[in-house]
């Protein structure tokens, strides 16, 4: 792994990419937000990845994944998805699991989730929202 002074990983914009140009968020997709996989995909060793993302975004992959997948869960119940659906493709083994992640970050239920978004309007957008944007550490909201 390059020095300390040169970050492996870089963020542009929405993405974080390492030096072949490739997105970390799509290469944990491909791989079920799994950290060991997406290192091995980088070419690197788990502790490498760790200390690559945090200097990035300040967070580890795992905690970084579960955030990621959380605000992304919220946006897929918005664009009217079914709970069974998102918890597959957000890479979630088990419902039960999916549900659990949901509780811990919103304190409620997916479906308790779901019914107060569909109540909102207008309803909840991706990482475009501001709250997303600052909530991921991903720049500034316009």
């Amino acid at each position: 792994m390059p020095t300390s002074t040169v970050p492996y990983l870089t963020r542009t914009g929405f993405q974080i990419l390492d030096p072949k140009g490739r997105d970390v968020i799509k290469l944990a997709e491909e791989h079920q937000f799994s950290v060991s996989k997406v290192s091995d995909a980088l070419g690197l060793k788990v502790f490498q990845f760790k200390a690559a993302l945090e200097q990035v975004v300040g967070l580890g992959p795992k905690e970084f994944f579960r955030h990621y997948r959380a605000v992304q869960a919220r946006r897929l119940i918005s664009d009217g998805c079914s709970l069974k659906e998102i918890s597959d493709m957000l890479g979630f083994r088990y419902y039960t699991h999916f549900a659990a992640e949901i509780r811990f970050f919103y304190g409620i239920s997916p479906r308790d989730l779901q019914r107060i978004i569909e109540r909102q309007a207008p309803p909840l957008r991706s990482l475009r929202t501001g709250y997303s944007r600052r909530f991921l550490n991903l720049g500034e909201a316009n």
